[in-house]
Parts: structure tokens; sequence; C-alpha cells
């Protein structure tokens, strides 16, 4: 399993904040392995929401299926991401906001697995990197 959390203060207020995380298409992307976010046309943010990633691991680029499993406006966003293969990273992602006076603490966590325990262990490491910059 791997595993990354991570806290970021927001000098905006909490609407704000939230206004751009669900504009799923801009805020998704900051993921350094997400190539793109295919929404439906008619989109609006929902806790059924299914819409799909292309994402990049190991140099190819995968079809992923998203949904949004938790939602809670202003403060919780949660998205589960899913594909098949040995090289495709299924995870979760969870965005908690909370109000700080006027800026915004985002608090941002990863969890997921490749289907190989090597995989796992291996790519850990560039994940997190990846995250962290």
């Amino acid at each position: 399993m791997i595993k990354h959390r991570q806290k970021i203060i927001i000098n905006a207020n909490i609407e704000k904040t939230w206004f751009f995380l669900i504009n799923l298409s801009r805020s998704l992307v900051f993921d350094r392995y997400y190539r793109l976010i295919e929404l439906p046309s008619d989109y609006k943010v929902h806790d059924k929401l299914k819409f799909n990633i292309y994402a990049q691991y190991f140099l190819k680029i995968h079809k992923m299926k998203a949904s949004i499993i938790d939602l809670q406006t202003p403060e919780l966003l949660e998205i589960k991401c899913a594909g098949q293969g040995v090289r495709i990273f299924n995870h979760k992602k969870k965005f908690i906001l909370s109000n700080k006076n006027s800026i915004t603490e985002l608090r941002c966590s990863i969890e997921g697995e490749f289907e190989n325990k090597l995989i796992n262990f291996f790519y850990s490491h560039f994940i997190n990197l990846a995250l962290k910059l």
C-alpha cells in the first residue's frame, strides 16, 4: 500500500478554494501523473459523478475510471480512481478543507496500490517525491 499525506496553506477563503477544487479539469491536473481529465459535457459535482482520468505510469498513459465517493460542501472531496492491469495505480484521493480566518488549510491524502507488491515498493518513492514538488 502506498500512502502520502500533505498539508497546504492557501491564501484564500474556503469558498474560493472549494470553487477551484471542484473545477476538476483544472484542480486535478496538479497531480503530475494525471495527463487528462475527461468530464461529461454536462458535469456538475455530486457524490455519484463518474469521469475518466488518463494517468501516466511507467511511460504509458492509462485510462482510469474515476468517481466521487464522498462529498461534503465545502469541506471534503474524495475521489476513487481504478483501472485494470499490473501497471495501474488504483487509488483514492481525499481533500479536506478547513477555514482559518481568511486562509484555508488543505489536507490532501492519497492511498492506493499497484497489483504487484514489488512495483508498490519501487514506485512509492517516486509518487511521494512527485507529490512533494
